[in-house]
């Protein structure tokens, strides 16, 4: 290999971390369902600007919210987070949320 022997070391670990959260957001065996269901989300708001700190901390409790509801309806518990851990940071978001709107 010609390039640093580290480079290959952290692509292969961050291939099974690709893996491993894929099995927490996937559904049908999509790898890349929860970009789209999380999109679909946001068409439903075509007049709000998804462009400000409060709006992107939804989008991540969107993002968190998908997965626990995709880890329901398949019935795992997920490889990396746990349906608890997802509650969690929703909970933790939406605080957030709340902070950034205020000081809007």
């Amino acid at each position: 290999m010609a390039g640093h022997p580290l480079f290959e070391k952290f692509t292969m670990e961050e291939l099974v971390l690709h893996e491993q959260k894929n099995e927490d957001y996937r559904s049908d065996g999509d790898p890349l369902a929860n970009f789209k269901r999380v999109a679909a989300w946001m068409q439903l708001y075509p007049k709000m600007n998804w462009a400000t700190p409060t709006a992107v901390a939804i989008i991540y409790s969107f993002k968190q919210i998908d997965s626990a509801i995709s880890m329901l309806e398949r019935g795992v518990e997920g490889k990396v987070e746990s349906f608890d851990t997802r509650a969690q940071d929703v909970s933790i978001y939406w605080k957030l949320v709340r902070i950034l709107n205020r000081e809007r």
